[in-house]
């Protein structure tokens, strides 16, 4: 494979469920790519277990297991790419310790690469595989969870108000001169580091950050129907309060993302305000009291920070 096009393959975790690392290991250990076309990096990301240090890589001749005491998904990506750089990566995969990849995963990612070299991010199918059988109150909210299949290809270079165009995290490629200028713009947009996911804290929003970054910086962004990945979902995941922390995290990264790429936010909520929100939310049937009150909470919280950072300059939506 021409140097262009070599990729690093990130694996970045914290405290990892055993067996899930397991299978996601495996299904790179699969890859119909060969294996010294590609580089493996698996990020120990502040665990306080053992079980990413003591995983097998051996079966990769370019493989290593690296620790980031940092603890934050911003953290460890920001070492994954200027690890990219020392190296010579020209692409990066992030994958997190619960994917397992189609064995062509790699290799159709990268020759999609090659055939449109306007992509900056690109990703694919997410499809889920549950341990139970969810309820039918979470279909509406899958996709707030990395879970999306898709029916057709999407490939845009405009972000007009639809986040399906983006692509998750989970088996994002990334160019790395892209990923270069990405971590460069948290100097002059400090909130960008607040966005990833951070032990229990419900904050996300970097892989959103990221692909609007993309679309501004002049590339195109994408998701494809031949990349397929299966994302593990435990139990955990499709309960009321789980979604309800997630969707709280949304709300308040939104409001970062929007002061972030000078979008109007919404308006901030009163004293007065909150308090009718309460009682609406208290009078709705779950789960949609519950979520309502999440989002709105999200929303409060994402306005704080906006504040406790110094943002002053709202531009509202009236």
């Amino acid at each position: 494979m021409p140097d262009d096009h070599s990729l690093l393959v990130a694996l970045c975790t914290h405290n990892p469920n055993r067996g899930f690392l397991a299978e996601t290991i495996d299904a790179l250990a699969r890859q119909t790519m060969a294996k010294e076309a590609w580089e493996f990096l698996l990020v120990d990301n502040a665990s306080t277990t053992t079980t990413a240090r003591d995983a097998d890589i051996s079966w990769h001749p370019r493989a290593r297991c690296i620790s980031e005491p940092k603890p934050g998904l911003t953290a460890a990506r920001s070492r994954v790419i200027r690890e990219a750089v020392t190296t010579g990566a020209k692409t990066i995969l992030f994958v997190d310790d619960d994917n397992i990849l189609a064995p062509d995963f790699l290799e159709r990612g990268l020759a999609l690469g090659r055939e449109n070299p306007r992509l900056g991010c690109w990703g694919g199918q997410l499809i889920p595989r549950f341990e139970e059988e969810p309820p039918e109150w979470f279909k509406a909210f899958k996709k707030y969870l990395a879970l999306f299949d898709l029916e057709e290809d999407i490939v845009s270079e405009a972000f007009k108000g639809n986040h399906d165009i983006l692509p998750a995290g989970a088996g994002m490629f990334l160019k790395t001169e892209l990923a270069t200028r990405y971590i460069e713009s948290m100097a002059l947009h400090p909130l960008r580091r607040l966005l990833g996911v951070n032990g229990k804290d419900p904050m996300r929003g970097e892989d959103t950050d990221i692909g609007l970054f993309a679309l501004a910086e002049g590339w195109q962004v994408a998701r494809f129907r031949d990349l397929i990945l299966t994302h593990i979902t435990p139990s955990v995941r499709i309960t009321m309060d789980y979604v309800a922390r997630v969707l709280e995290g949304a709300a308040c990264s939104d409001v970062l993302l929007r002061s972030i790429h000078g979008e109007p936010l919404p308006k901030r909520d009163g004293w007065i305000t909150r308090l009718r929100r309460y009682w609406q939310a208290r009078r709705l049937p779950d789960p949609h009291g519950r979520f309502y009150a999440a989002e709105c909470r999200g929303r409060h919280r994402g306005f704080s920070i906006l504040t406790r950072e110094g943002v002053h300059s709202f531009r509202l939506k009236i």
